[in-house]
């Protein structure tokens, strides 16, 4: 799963550098033996090609092991068992602390709940709010002060109201985080890695993504579809430093 998900993730970067950059797609077209021609008629699949012979170079046709995988701290994204981050809703407390009988209004007994609600949150330094401000900060996006705040304010009252669904976090951050490089290397960061470290600095150890072929199949609204991802294809990818959670179906026990 980590190594589909770095090939998905590099050929996103690739594809964005060959539309964007002419002089990096004639270099890199040259390198790996294609034509414009066949960029043209096919950028993403090329794009995917690129990235697969970079990361696994001949070792395409080695060994596939079946794995079974813990996915008990995963998030998940899309499906009936989205992911949802849980904390206080402010609203709710807001509307236990005032009396509703001093407002001969309704309109402003809601603005008051509303005020009040708002500065709890922004009182409380370890609400949800935080956290995910704090998990979007230590990611590679972190000098993307901007983005970031779009993104915050993309969930708006989600906050307030104590609950943020993994779906929509996911969508803000692809949507809003776009152009990222890495520090010591230059290259660019695709959203999707951003959101990957998002969730990890979450305290999350992988995720499953039930959104793939919105993003990459024959449900994605632009570009070329990736062939193999359809309806019901599943992405589970492992954050680094949950390798633990792996398990070969055919490994035998070795009590030493």
């Amino acid at each position: 799963p980590d190594l589909t998900a770095r090939i998905d993730t590099s050929a996103e970067q690739i594809s964005d550098a060959l539309h964007d950059n002419d002089y990096f797609r004639d270099e890199m077209l040259e390198e790996h033996g294609y034509t414009l021609e066949q960029f043209e008629e096919s950028p993403y699949d090329l794009a995917h090609d690129i990235a697969k012979a970079d990361l696994v170079g001949d070792a395409g046709g080695g060994v596939v092991y079946p794995l079974k995988i813990n996915r008990e701290n995963y998030a998940t994204i899309g499906g009936k068992d989205s992911t949802r981050l849980q904390g206080r809703d402010y609203y709710e407390e807001a509307k236990a602390d005032i009396n509703k009988a001093d407002y001969a209004d309704e309109a402003d007994y809601d603005d008051a709940v509303q005020e009040l609600s708002y500065e709890m949150q922004n009182n409380d330094d370890d609400g949800l709010y935080a956290q995910v401000y704090n998990a979007l900060r230590e990611t590679d996006a972190y000098q993307n002060e901007e983005a970031i705040g779009d993104v915050m304010e993309a969930l708006g009252d989600s906050f307030n109201y104590g609950e943020v669904d993994i779906d929509s976090l996911d969508e803000a951050i692809r949507a809003h985080i776009t152009d990222n490089y890495d520090d010591s290397t230059g290259e660019l960061i695709s959203a999707g890695e951003i959101s990957s470290q998002t969730l990890k600095n979450l305290g999350y150890e992988g995720v499953i993504d039930n959104t793939v072929n919105s993003k990459f199949g024959s449900g994605r609204q632009y570009g070329q579809s990736m062939a193999g991802v359809e309806s019901g294809t599943q992405h589970i990818i492992t954050f680094p430093g949950g390798e633990h959670n792996l398990r070969s179906t055919t490994a035998a026990f070795d009590p030493s």
